[in-house]
């Protein structure tokens, strides 16, 4: 824990100081860690989501294969800022894996309940999450200090998607419970290090490039990782 917290200051105050310079290529290929992380998120490479138990853990087995080997990425190629910001937030993925699959918590029990709506708007909320990686990838590129403002910022837009893409087709009920699964995804990484920078005025003033993200990726892992080897001095 005492580790985590470190991580998470020290992208804060990454975040509010003068550009540093980036560190050298990694030499591992980015798209050997996309390829891992694919599924970790629910609708990220597909537009639908199990709504069986049998289906699920089907699910549930290819999630956590895309974690170990998301994590050995990490460990492998990656070093300082852009492992801590990897294994915290595959920490939390995990965390969040574990006990949507879990048949004794509350948490599997209402992901059974509300998946066949979310399923509805399944296209839609693959569209939410591509368009996020994408956005986040173009943050990946402003300067080092201003790319972790820019990854929380392009993260923020992904709530109001999905409440749009949720919100008119399903109960009340399910737009909380959707919401609820992209807070655990936002964790403590996301949750503590962005919580500055959920201001949409302040979100204005950030000046991206007029490059497109790379729509080729399919984890919010991979953009992330890239934004914290930039910041690696």
């Amino acid at each position: 824990m005492a580790e985590r917290r470190a991580v998470i200051c020290s992208l804060l105050l990454i975040a509010l100081t003068p550009p540093c310079t980036a560190a050298p290529s990694d030499p591992c290929d980015i798209q050997a860690l996309d390829k891992c992380a694919a599924d970790l998120f629910v609708f990220a490479t597909r537009n639908t989501v199990p709504e069986s138990e049998a289906d699920l853990e089907s699910f549930c087995k290819s999630q956590l294969d895309a974690e170990v080997c998301s994590r050995a990425y990490v460990k492998r190629c990656s070093s300082s800022v852009a492992q801590g910001v990897g294994n915290i937030f595959l920490d939390d993925v995990k965390t969040e894996i574990e006990q949507r699959c879990d048949k004794t918590t509350d948490y599997h029990k209402e992901y059974i309940k509300h998946a066949p709506c979310l399923n509805k708007v399944g296209s839609k909320f693959n569209t939410c999450i591509k368009n996020t990686i994408a956005d986040m990838d173009v943050a990946s590129r402003l300067e080092p200090r201003h790319r972790i403002a820019g990854a929380c910022c392009q993260y923020s837009k992904l709530e109001d998607c999905v409440s749009d893409a949720v919100g008119g087709a399903c109960p009340q009920e399910t737009l909380d419970f959707a919401k609820n699964v992209l807070k655990r995804y936002a964790g403590e990484l996301l949750g503590t290090v962005c919580v500055g920078f959920q201001n949409k005025e302040k979100c204005k003033g950030i000046k991206y490039d007029d490059k497109p993200g790379d729509a080729s990726l399919r984890s919010v892992l991979t953009p992330l990782i890239k934004v914290g080897a930039a910041l690696q001095g």
